[in-house]
C-alpha cells in the first residue's frame, strides 16, 4: 500500500517500505513463524510501480520526474535528465551526484559521482546506473569546461529545440524555437 504495508492474513500489516525483496521475505517468515509450523515463501514482483526521481540542479526543467514511457523498465540516469528537459550550457557532465536511500528504516543516504563524458565520449555505462524510487539526481554548474566536456555538451542529453523570446523593435517579436 501507499503507507509500505503489505495486509496479510494471520500476521495483519506488516512494514516493508525500503527492504530489499530479501530483507522483506525474512521478515515475513518471522512473523508468520509465530502462526505456522513451517512458513516457507517467496516475494516476486509481478507489477513494478512507476518510479519517480528529483532531478535538481542545472538541467532545463528540474523537479520530480517519473518513467511513464517506460512503466516496466527500470530507468537510467540519462533517461531522467532527457526527461527533465536535457542539460543546460553550463552543465558540469564531469561530477553528477546520483543520492539514493538505503534499504532498511534507517535514513541513510549513499552519495554516488557520475562521470557523462567518459560515459559520451568513450562509451563507460558504468556511468549511466540504474535509478529506483526515491533517487536523487543532482547537476551543477561547470566552474570550468574543459575540451572533453565541451564536445560533451553537444550530445543527445542537450534538448532538441531551444525557445528564446524575441522582443523589442523587431518585426516580428515573440517566442521563436530553434
Amino acid at each position: 500500500l501507499n503507507d509500505g504495508t503489505i495486509p496479510l492474513p494471520l500476521i495483519g500489516s506488516v512494514y516493508v517500505r525500503y527492504l530489499t525483496l530479501q530483507e522483506a521475505e525474512n521478515e515475513l517468515i518471522q512473523k508468520f513463524s509465530s502462526k505456522l509450523l513451517v512458513p516457507e515463501l517467496s516475494i516476486k514482483i509481478l507489477t513494478p510501480r512507476l518510479i519517480t526521481v528529483s532531478v535538481v540542479g542545472e538541467v532545463n526543467r528540474p523537479g520530480l520526474h517519473s518513467n511513464l514511457e517506460k512503466p516496466r523498465k527500470l530507468p537510467k540516469v540519462s533517461d531522467a535528465i532527457k526527461k527533465a528537459g536535457g542539460i543546460t550550457h553550463k552543465t558540469n557532465l564531469r561530477n553528477i551526484k546520483l543520492f539514493r536511500r538505503l534499504p532498511g528504516p534507517s535514513e541513510e543516504l549513499k552519495v554516488t559521482e557520475l562521470d557523462f563524458v567518459e560515459l559520451i565520449l568513450n562509451g563507460d555505462q558504468s556511468q549511466n546506473i540504474y535509478l529506483f524510487d526515491g533517487d536523487i539526481i543532482q547537476l551543477s554548474k561547470a566552474e570550468n569546461i574543459d575540451e572533453g566536456a565541451n564536445q560533451a555538451l553537444y550530445s543527445n542529453l542537450s534538448p532538441e529545440t531551444i525557445t528564446v523570446q524575441v522582443i523589442g523593435q523587431v518585426v516580428s517579436p515573440g517566442n521563436k524555437t530553434i
